[in-house]
């Protein structure tokens, strides 16, 4: 168990690539989000899984957190100059995602 096995012939004695941090939460991801503004939004609780899955289309423009998922609470990061995207997202899916004021 504990022996190591020769080189091939030529092989050069290299350090295995390193891994990269998954994007599970035990690490924070570095892609300008810091940058950001933040939005809080309200939408039907149901549909949280589906704002989730349209704002994953944009890679890196949007990272979306769940506040509240009974109430339907999440807070979305927005890197600059894509706020107008997520407006249009917002909008073109208005009818599933169901959007509510505060205190309803």
């Amino acid at each position: 168990m504990g022996q190591t096995l020769p080189a091939a012939p030529g092989a050069v004695n290299a350090a295995p690539p390193a891994r990269r941090p998954s994007a599970s939460g035990l690490f924070r991801l570095s892609c300008g989000m810091d940058e950001g503004e933040r939005l809080q939004l309200r939408i039907h609780p149901g549909a949280v899984h589906l704002l989730r899955f349209l704002l994953e289309g944009y890679d890196n423009l949007f990272f979306l957190r769940t506040l509240d998922p009974g109430a339907g609470r999440v807070e979305v990061t927005v890197t600059a100059g894509s706020r107008e995207i997520l407006r249009d997202v917002l909008r073109a899916h208005r009818g599933r995602l169901r959007p509510r004021p505060e205190g309803a």
